[in-house]
């Protein structure tokens, strides 16, 4: 299995094709997601942020948690205090 090196701010995942324009124009913009109830974004599948503070508590730094409002959190493997 193949693991990524470098560094990543966010990740988004989109369930549809995004065009040029709109990744130049939202890259670097935070973006809502959407709900049952909302249905902002509804394209939007993940959106992983992973600098959004350390509380020192492996078992919480680890889970990285999803913004798109589906609730898809997920977690580092191998997670390691000085990442």
């Amino acid at each position: 299995m193949e693991r990524l090196t470098g560094s990543l701010d966010e990740f988004r995942y989109w369930k549809k094709a995004r065009t040029e324009e709109e990744i130049f124009n939202n890259y670097f913009v935070p973006i809502g997601g959407g709900t049952n109830k909302n249905d902002a974004n509804i394209d939007l599948g993940l959106y992983f942020k992973f600098n959004e503070g350390i509380t020192g508590t492996q078992a919480l730094d680890e889970t990285v948690l999803d913004y798109s409002g589906r609730i898809n959190n997920g977690r580092i493997v191998n997670y390691d205090a000085s990442m």
